[in-house]
């Protein structure tokens, strides 16, 4: 009981607040070039099959309106011609706006964490970070792909579950400055995943509820319910991060714990230190 009202006082504190703004934000702004580069992926990769996108969406029984809505989406991006140069402006786009997500998270856990680093060294590891998230999801979709010619595709929501859990795990542990122990990042990326499934078939009946009262919202109604759905998004993210932080034995005291990337760090402070532009104490 304790821990989860240190999970509830630390989810309501303003840092919390503004972060989840943020994270929000970021993720608002980098959703169509996302959705771009993944329309992309299915139309120019040799080994992907599009049938595997409607044949998901069809395994999970969402209402004939709604299913209508998200193919005529996702079909409407992959029927687009997209030249080289637009292709590597979304890419460069994409990838800036999402690593700044990553790189706010990183600010907010080496604040949970007691860390002292110069902060271009966290920019420049929250690019590297998203790529290896970019890579995860690509790898992902390849895994889904191949899995697509062998099982049922009745399956593929809960082969889905399987690979978010560990690849949320991997983000959490990843976003902690500190060595923790093997369990870490576990918890709340059991708890990220299933609020994600759930949220998923929710989000789905909010914006179609939200569709249906157009005469009231105007064109306003789709656009709102994005938002919405986007800032519980951040939000559940976020509680997850909270999770695996709270129910470690080190909470509190996380500066006892030895730091990662030492040298990393200790490199971009040596060369943060020589820029001429830099005003020393």
């Amino acid at each position: 009981m304790d821990k989860m009202k240190d999970v509830i006082m630390e989810f309501l504190s303003p840092e919390a607040n503004l972060f989840v703004y943020s994270l929000s934000f970021g993720l608002l702004l980098s959703l169509a070039p996302g959705l771009i580069i993944f329309a992309m992926m299915f139309k120019w990769g040799t080994f992907l099959d599009i049938n595997v996108v409607i044949d998901l969406f069809r395994s999970l029984h969402l209402s004939g309106d709604i299913q209508a809505i998200v193919e005529d989406i996702f079909m409407e991006f992959m029927n687009k011609d997209y030249g080289f140069i637009p292709a590597i402006t979304t890419l460069c786009l994409s990838f800036w706006l999402a690593s700044r997500s990553v790189n706010s998270f990183l600010l907010i856990s080496a604040s949970h964490e007691k860390v002292d680093v110069v902060k271009f060294s966290i920019r420049i590891q929250s690019i590297f970070m998203f790529i290896i998230f970019v890579a995860l999801l690509i790898g992902g979709v390849f895994l889904a792909t191949f899995l697509y010619n062998l099982v049922d595709p009745s399956w593929l929501p809960l082969l889905g579950a399987l690979i978010m859990v560990p690849v949320f795990s991997l983000m959490y542990r990843a976003l902690s400055f500190r060595k923790r122990s093997l369990t870490f990042g576990l918890v709340g990326g059991l708890f990220t995943t299933t609020a994600m499934i759930i949220l998923f078939y929710l989000s789905f009946i909010l914006i179609h509820q939200m569709i249906a009262y157009n005469r009231i919202y105007g064109s306003l109604a789709s656009l709102v319910a994005l938002l919405l759905v986007i800032y519980i998004i951040g939000s559940v993210i976020y509680l997850g991060f909270l999770l695996n932080i709270v129910f470690e034995e080190s909470y509190g005291k996380e500066e006892t714990l030895p730091m990662k990337h030492v040298k990393y760090y200790a490199l971009c402070e040596r060369v943060y230190n020589r820029l001429p532009f830099v005003i020393k104490d």
